[in-house]
């Protein structure tokens, strides 16, 4: 955004993205004068699509930015991903101004660059919940394997050691209730990594 407000000499530039239903328009980033925007500290709130379009010049694929003050000069550049129009790149000017056939050339060519960097993010985000559902699934073989079979094991030897008790076999029932502990402590163990695990994967 700050590179085609900078390239076009405008005022101010924005990068929005069209909601996945196509009704409404995200704010990704914005550089230049507070002002030139409708709300400008609303980055990733979302807006209605449709607005009629500001002075100068909009794309031909919607009517302008939607973010913008409508009283600003404008020409607009769409971020393609093959054959979707995914958002667009818009610059805006004070001024009334005539964006001229390089300067829109130019501007093209800033929005096929952020469309790649939209893209990538996108892929990058999917890359990361994907490995997130195949962590979660292996803590659930995990615990299935392990943890599932010493709390099995557990509450066989439980009832082993009530009925030594209540027969009064203290030594027997206390070397049942030894052995349960220490079983505790290996599925107290194991339970502890496998989160620790889990909260790395997240986190990276």
């Amino acid at each position: 955004a700050e590179r085609a407000r900078e390239v076009l000499r405008g005022d101010a530039a924005a990068v929005s993205l069209f909601d996945s239903n196509g009704q409404g328009v995200t704010l990704a980033a914005h550089a230049g004068r507070p002002e030139a925007f409708r709300s400008p500290h609303l980055a990733g709130a979302s807006f209605p699509r449709g607005i009629t379009a500001p002075q100068g010049q909009a794309s031909g694929d919607g009517n302008g930015c939607p973010l913008a003050d409508p009283s600003y000069s404008q020409h607009c550049a769409p971020l393609h991903v093959g054959s979707d129009c995914i958002g667009e790149l818009c610059v805006s000017a004070a001024a009334p101004r005539h964006f001229s056939d390089e300067e829109q050339h130019l501007l093209s060519g800033l929005a096929d660059l952020a469309a790649i960097a939209v893209q990538k993010s996108r892929l990058m985000e999917q890359e990361r919940q994907v490995a997130v559902l195949e962590e979660r699934e292996r803590l659930a073989r995990e615990m299935h394997d392990s943890l599932a079979q010493v709390l099995g094991y557990l509450h066989l030897k439980s009832e082993t050691a009530l009925r030594r008790l209540s027969v009064n076999d203290i030594t027997r029932t206390e070397d049942e209730l030894r052995e349960m502990a220490a079983l505790a402590r290996v599925a107290y163990a194991d339970v502890r990594e496998a989160i620790l695990g889990l909260r790395e994967t997240v986190s990276q």
